[in-house]
C-alpha cells in the first residue's frame, strides 16, 4: 500500500481562506510536481481532496490520470489527522484500492501530522510538497496503527 500526501500549492493570501486560489508560483510548482510524479510512475488510483479552492486547483494542475477522486470538506475542516484516517478507512471503495496508491491532497497542520504519525517522526510540508509513504500491510485498519509498517519512500 502506498499513500501519497500532498499539501496544496502556494495560495494567494488575504482572501476568504476557503476561496483562496493558487498563486502563479503555486500553479507552476504543482504542474512540475505532477510531471515529476508521472515520470516516476506514481499514479494514485484513489484521490481524496479537500474541497477548498486551492486544493481543487492543486488537484487540477497535478494532471493525474486513471483514478477516482472524492472531494471532501472533512479534509478542509479537519482538526486532527485521525479525521483523515477515518475518511479514507470508511469510504466504501478504500479496500478496492488498498494494494495500490491512495492520495490525499490537503492542508497543514493535518497533512504533516498524518505523515508524522504514520512514520513515527516529524514530516513537514511546505506548500506544493508531497511525500510518498509505503507500507507492506494491505489492511488499512492495521496499517494506520502507531508503530506500524509505514516508511517514507520519497519527498517531492
Amino acid at each position: 500500500m502506498r499513500l501519497l500526501l500532498i499539501r496544496h500549492g502556494e495560495a494567494i493570501p488575504g482572501q476568504d481562506d476557503f476561496s483562496r486560489p493558487l498563486s502563479t508560483k503555486g500553479r507552476t510548482d504543482i504542474s512540475s510536481l505532477g510531471k515529476d510524479l508521472a515520470a516516476r510512475e506514481i499514479s494514485p488510483r484513489m484521490v481524496f481532496c479537500s474541497d477548498a479552492k486551492r486544493t481543487f486547483e492543486t488537484y487540477e494542475h497535478l494532471n493525474l490520470s486513471d483514478h477516482t477522486v472524492i472531494f471532501s470538506n472533512i479534509i478542509y475542516m479537519a482538526n486532527h489527522f485521525s479525521e483523515l484516517i477515518e475518511l479514507v478507512a470508511t469510504h466504501p471503495q478504500h479496500e478496492r484500492f488498498s494494494s495500490q496508491t491512495i492520495a490525499i491532497i490537503g492542508h497543514n497542520p493535518t497533512i504533516s501530522a498524518l505523515a508524522s504519525h504514520l512514520v513515527g517522526d516529524f514530516v513537514g510540508f511546505n506548500p506544493g510538497e508531497a511525500t510518498l509513504l509505503e507500507c507492506s500491510e494491505v489492511d488499512w485498519e492495521v496499517a494506520i496503527q502507531v508503530g506500524s509498517c509505514w516508511k517514507l519512500k520519497n519527498k517531492f
